[in-house]
């Protein structure tokens, strides 16, 4: 009789259990990324927030706690706290990759930090251009030069937006004048920057050498130095190249050349920026975070850091939605979202995988377990009372 009694205790408790658990599920239903005893994934819905995020797998985001331990979630609703931190909504710091100012992603992983702040300038120093001047055009028998602060003795122009070493802009101007059958002078001029627009042109010139097929031969690459006003380094050296091979949006472009044939601009490409706040930020299937500013650069800013396990579905349960690894679980494989880990998705997050009829049916059951054994506890108690009756009436 007395197993009956401890029988039925053991299966109120578990039933009580099961009970406390449908019923927790039931209260987070709604919980961003939260797992109802299971590892299977929920529903993604779309937010347009880009630091929403959810991982299409069975990975986890890293987070660190009060006490410095790495622990995970698969709650990916993110935001910026005021020191740039990528954060959980308990103000939780997300794990991952910092970049460096040239966008060179760090191998340690650490809490995320976002520089929303100013990027640096840089100044300009390469110029790679590639155009066609006309073989039929006419040939200046005087040089170039400046009159009345206008350009003379050149046949064509073209300008270009140069940056300084505290990231001012600059115009400067190639004039191209022809000056032989095969041979081209080009002069660079810029404009004050005392609001004057005065011409100031540079004090050496380049020269561009082509054979009879119109191929350049010779002075494809010069170094012109130029004294720009409010600068910290005077005089500024850009190196302009007229070289073959020039790249532009994935496609090759043919070298600088001299055929019968309009002036026409092929490829530009100059380096330098002037300073830029950001504008934008992505984050792509990989977990890079990459951030667009005002002065058109692009850079990347770090990386989102997820982890696997042989078994999620044995991680330990910390409350908040967070988990800790477990021996059954194994140990966590850290690093950057892949085809494997499963893609982070920007601009969504993961629902809950609660399923409500299935709760409230379990709650059904283990009420109708609660009730059998308090049932059984009474018969049971019943009959040790009849058993005791009995031996005290004889």
């Amino acid at each position: 009789m007395i197993s009956a009694l401890y029988t039925s205790l053991t299966g109120i408790n578990y039933n009580s259990r099961v009970f406390q658990q449908s019923a927790n599920n039931i209260a987070n239903l709604n919980t961003v990324g939260y797992k109802g005893g299971s590892s299977q994934a929920g529903a993604f819905i779309s937010t347009g927030n880009v630091l929403d995020l959810a991982i299409n797998g069975n990975s986890y985001f890293v987070v660190e706690d009060a006490n410095n331990n790495k622990v995970y979630t698969k709650n990916g609703e993110f935001t910026l706290d005021k020191d740039g931190y990528l954060v959980t909504p308990s103000g939780l710091k997300v794990q991952g990759y910092n970049a460096d100012s040239s966008g060179v992603i760090s191998s340690s992983l650490t809490d995320i930090q976002i520089d929303t702040g100013l990027t640096s300038p840089n100044k300009t120093q390469n110029v790679n251009i590639s155009i066609n001047l006309d073989a039929e055009t006419e040939t200046y028998t005087e040089g170039f030069s400046i009159e009345n602060n206008k350009a003379q003795n050149y046949n064509y122009s073209t300008s270009i937006e140069a940056y300084d070493s505290l990231g001012g802009k600059h115009s400067v101007t190639a004039y191209f004048t022809k000056v032989d059958s095969n041979k081209w002078e080009v002069n660079y001029t810029t404009e004050a920057d005392d609001g004057s627009e005065q011409l100031i042109q540079a004090s050496s010139t380049q020269v561009l050498q082509f054979d009879e097929n119109g191929e350049l031969i010779a002075g494809a690459t010069e170094t012109i130095s130029f004294d720009f006003a409010n600068s910290s380094e005077t005089p500024q050296e850009i190196l302009f190249n007229y070289s073959a091979g020039l790249t532009e949006d994935g496609n090759t472009l043919s070298g600088t050349s001299q055929y019968a044939s309009e002036f026409q601009l092929l490829g530009l490409n100059v380096d330098g920026n002037a300073t830029g706040n950001m504008v934008n930020m992505q984050i792509g299937q990989d977990g890079v975070i990459k951030g667009t500013f005002t002065n058109g650069q692009t850079r990347v800013l770090g990386q989102v850091a997820v982890a696997s396990f042989t078994n999620p579905s044995d991680l330990t349960g910390l409350g908040g939605n967070l988990y800790a690894q477990s021996q059954a679980s194994g140990q966590a494989l850290i690093g950057g979202a892949n085809a494997a880990s499963g893609a982070i998705l920007s601009g969504t997050l993961e629902t809950s995988n609660v399923s409500l009829a299935s709760e409230f049916v379990n709650m059904m059951v283990s009420e109708y377990g609660i009730t059998a054994g308090v049932k059984t506890i009474q018969a049971t108690d019943e009959v040790m009372e009849s058993l005791l009756s009995l031996k005290n009436n004889k």
